[in-house]
């Protein structure tokens, strides 16, 4: 599958070819700059992040990395297996319990999934494309910023084992070992993710399919295919069912995966234009310039699809970009990053048919060009909304005063009151990174039945009123939140 497109060697060629090395090394650098960047120091999500940190904690102190808990208690709201955090949990062992952790094996997977890019174009189309697809998924505001590279949600991770997936797909004709490979990584994207890793058998599935290679297995290979692919899901329920028989089980497959795809849940609906309107708001300039490269790339091939070399990378990319767009579009529940998968497939297209615009006679050098400099407009504009979001997005008041207080009380361990429930993401703080325990109880209890601790209160008139009445000297205070002891 090696490219085939040009027998002459043209200048931007060889330019590419003799430093692609120190280039995408750039890349990597502006990348690792988009992920790492103050990852540490920006808002904590209530969804998914908040959630995932602290059940990873709480396998810590547990000492069970098989049972999920939220607030120390089993968590039947988040129906996935326990894989995420038991890699959240893995972050904390090497670098403690911080927001940077909580997230850093996200960013590190985005890193990653940029490299395996580079690579599926460098060996199947030329350095030129494998540059260029680099480049676009580097400066993907969507794929690094939201719900995605920099935050503690597993997406990015997951869109890694698709990525790795994929890749070991192209390579079955050389060895049909990585087929196996491909089943074994795919289990590890349903404990990862559950029902969304049905994504990935509908991908699989058709490229097996429309490139033939599904006809030529034999049946002894697809057994053991299914075996590798299977049998470390069954063995997790199992181990799941030993606990709590098929509690778990039973809402996961009846929520997580039927209720989720056939009804809208937790007010997350949407029209069957959901992405198409939500790719146009966000990646504006992208869609753009696919829509002129396809259009091009459409008419001087006369409106087919050339699939005369590479036609298994190429149909791949096609069926790796669009199956799961169109799955969650006609999924009633709808989220945006329900789509993150996309992007690595849709940087691959990016570098393809942009790289064979380049070599091609029959187009004009100043087409060339204007296309050239649209993709170096793009990439530009993507790269500042990427670092503006990233310098203008700092931890808020409401959070900060929490994450200070570890510093202002001597003790560990203690009690710490709210009059509501917790949210997610001030949960996370305060038993996570303070150490401390949140309850919950009204402020008149913790004050008659004398609790031990400290107690928050939103900072309101009423509440302000109260502790002048109880005659009480907060800890601290912000416009936020008054903080007692």
């Amino acid at each position: 599958m090696r490219n085939t497109y040009a027998k002459k060697k043209f200048a931007l060629d060889k330019f590419f070819h003799k430093y692609f090395y120190f280039i995408a090394a750039g890349i990597l650098v502006l990348a690792s700059v988009n992920l790492f960047y103050k990852l540490g120091t920006t808002t904590v999500q209530d969804w998914d992040e908040a959630r995932h940190g602290i059940t990873a904690y709480e396998m810590i102190k547990n000492s069970n990395y098989l049972i999920t808990t939220y607030g120390f208690k089993v968590d039947y709201y988040n129906l996935k297996p326990p894989l995420p955090m038991i890699i959240i949990a893995m972050s904390y062992k090497i670098f403690g319990y911080s927001i940077f952790a909580m997230r850093f094996f996200s960013s590190f997977s985005a890193l990653i999934t940029i490299i395996f890019v580079g690579k599926i174009l460098k060996d199947n189309i030329s350095k030129v494309s494998a540059i260029v697809g680099m480049t676009a998924l580097s400066t993907n505001y969507l794929f690094i910023v939201w719900h995605a590279g920099r935050t503690g949600d597993v997406d990015a991770i997951f869109t890694l084992i698709f990525t790795i997936v994929i890749y070991f797909l192209m390579k079955i004709e050389k060895n049909i070992k990585y087929l196996y490979l491909c089943g074994i990584v795919y289990s590890i994207s349903f404990l990862l993710k559950s029902y969304a890793s049905i994504q990935i058998i509908a991908v699989v599935g058709l490229i097996l399919i429309c490139t033939g290679s599904l006809f030529k297995l034999k049946l002894k290979q697809l057994l053991i295919f299914f075996a590798c692919s299977f049998i470390p899901i069954f063995i997790w329920m199992a181990a799941r069912y030993s606990f709590d028989g098929f509690t778990f089980l039973k809402k996961m497959i009846t929520y997580d995966v039927l209720a989720r795809s056939t009804s809208t849940i937790e007010g997350q609906k949407g029209s069957i234009l959901y992405y198409v309107v939500y790719s146009i708001s966000y990646n504006f300039h992208w869609v753009v310039y696919i829509s002129i490269l396809l259009s091009v790339y459409l008419i001087i091939n006369k409106f087919k699809l050339n699939f005369k070399n590479n036609k298994f990378l190429k149909l791949t990319t096609i069926i790796w970009a669009l199956v799961p767009f169109i799955l969650f579009s006609l999924s009633k529940s709808k989220l945006v990053w329900y789509i993150n998968t996309v992007y690595p497939a849709v940087s691959i297209l990016i570098g393809w048919v942009t790289y064979s615009i380049y070599i091609n006679s029959h187009i004009s050098k100043k087409l060339k060009n204007v296309i050239l400099i649209l993709f170096i407009i793009c990439s530009l504009f993507g790269e500042t909304r990427i670092l503006l979001k990233i310098k203008n997005e700092n931890i808020p008041d409401s959070q900060k005063i929490f994450i200070e207080l570890k510093n202002k009380v001597e003790s560990k361990n203690i009690n710490i009151y709210y009059g509501s429930k917790w949210t997610q993401a001030n949960r996370f703080i305060v038993e996570v990174l303070d150490n401390m325990n949140p309850k919950e109880e009204s402020k008149e209890n913790f004050l008659s039945k004398n609790l031990k601790g400290i107690y928050v209160l939103d900072n309101n008139k009423e509440n302000r009123r109260f502790i002048i009445e109880n005659k009480i000297k907060p800890l601290c205070k912000n416009e936020n939140y008054i903080i007692i002891k």
